[in-house]
């Protein structure tokens, strides 16, 4: 196993002295503290992102095999041609690199030594704090009280318009949680993570909850020491609790009769339990959207859509393929990680994406998942939320990524860099 060696508070030459002279630490907290990590050989499969992605697809095409809606599409042969296609494209950018490095030597089962500034991260995380407080404050004396307060009759904004700065926003609350989750001391963690997430419930966003949780969970599958079948179990644990998250906050945000009538559900699927019913239409409607986007579209130009979430909101242009949402049977605004690059470009798009996901996922894999685990769960939380929307795009995704590597690079360190104990 790869793993971040743990030390009392110590200087430089206590640090490279060895094992043996390290001290005891007397009354001070421990600066320096040891994460487990896994070798690649031993990941479980969840955390290897192909493996993912297959899973993931095979999740929606199991769910729109249930055709909950009546809008849902109504073969399989066309998701399953989508799916086919995707996965060949991936697997064909995968291959690619191991074809152009037939030498590179895959980092990820070596037997490094790493230590991690807690300090340093405790540091990094309570700049954030105060960057996410700032915009909040912003936010209340603009827009006044967070969408939540709605549910305790306050009058508010809805969630999609309510409040600035949400791009940095919340990308900065999802670092705020992840990085504490490996803080062993239980006030700062349960303080920090406490605060993350009850702002970004404030805010009605549930699907930055859940991906800040999947996160969460993906840095732990990384560098926990727990046997692989555990964390498998702990895997469908954590989907049902994601699911009932989801569900919990839908029903507080949608009625019933809204979400039967806006997603336009079946009549004989009203007693199904709602949990059931949110997960199901959650990964079948938007693939049933694309399906219905590629029957009805008609491909005339290049355009480039699928680079404005990069931008930040008030820069972003009118979007091309606004009258998407009018074609029959489309329900609503998400259409899964492909739909802006088949109207963008057709069915080139969609290879084209999957190409760079596969080159993606070899390189990651080759540095190593856990190696640089803050940034890897970012990947694999982007490739568990391809169901749903791109995710890869998006400014706060960029902007999560560069935080998350500046992180990594200032708190990770392997035995004997002087970085950690010089400060």
């Amino acid at each position: 196993m790869i793993k971040f060696t743990l030390l009392p508070y110590c200087s430089f030459t206590e640090l490279t002295a060895g094992y043996s002279s390290w001290p005891s630490p007397v009354g001070k907290a421990q600066r320096l503290q040891q994460v487990l990590l896994r070798p690649n050989s031993d990941l479980p499969f969840y955390c290897r992102p192909v493996l993912l992605f297959v899973l993931v697809w095979m999740m929606m095409l199991a769910a729109l095999s249930f055709h909950v809606s009546y809008d849902s599409y109504p073969t399989m042969e066309l998701p399953l041609s989508l799916f086919a296609i995707s996965l060949a494209a991936l697997l064909a950018g995968y291959g690619l690199v191991r074809v152009l490095f037939p030498v590179a030597e895959a980092r990820g089962d070596g037997d490094d030594e790493y230590v991690l500034d807690v300090a340093r991260l405790r540091k990094v995380n309570v700049f954030l704090v105060m960057v996410a407080v700032a915009i909040m404050i912003l936010n209340l004396k603009l827009d006044g009280l967070p969408p939540a307060f709605g549910f305790l009759s306050f009058e508010t904004k809805n969630y999609l318009e309510y409040g600035r700065l949400k791009q940095l926003l919340f990308p900065s609350l999802i670092c705020i949680v992840v990085n504490s989750s490996l803080d062993r001391s239980r006030i700062w963690k349960v303080a920090l993570m406490a605060f993350g997430l009850l702002s970004l419930l404030l805010y009605v966003t549930r699907g930055e909850v859940l991906a800040t949780l999947l996160q969460v969970f993906f840095v732990f599958s990384l560098t926990s020491r727990i046997q692989k079948k555990k964390l498998v179990v702990s895997a469908g644990v954590m989907v049902l609790a994601l699911a009932f998250l989801a569900s919990l906050v839908g029903n507080n945000r949608t009625t019933q009769s809204s979400f039967f009538a806006v997603l336009q559900i079946r009549r004989e699927f009203w007693e199904w339990p709602m949990i059931a019913l949110w997960a199901i239409s959650y990964f079948s409607i938007p693939v049933s959207n694309l399906c219905w986007i590629v029957h009805n579209f008609h491909f005339e130009t290049a355009t480039w859509s699928f680079l404005y979430p990069a931008l930040p909101a008030f820069w972003i242009p009118v979007d091309p393929h606004d009258s998407v949402t009018g074609y029959s049977h489309v329900v609503d605004g998400v259409h899964t990680y492909l739909a802006t690059y088949y109207l963008d470009l057709s069915y080139p798009g969609i290879v084209l994406i999957n190409v760079v996901l596969g080159v993606a996922c070899a390189f990651i894999m080759r540095r190593g998942m856990s190696r640089n685990c803050l940034t890897s769960s970012i990947f694999l939380g982007c490739i568990a939320y391809i169901f749903f929307v791109d995710n890869f795009m998006p400014l706060s995704t960029i902007l999560q990524f560069a935080i998350q590597a500046f992180v990594q690079g200032k708190v990770f360190y392997p035995k004997g860099i002087t970085g950690a104990a010089t400060e």
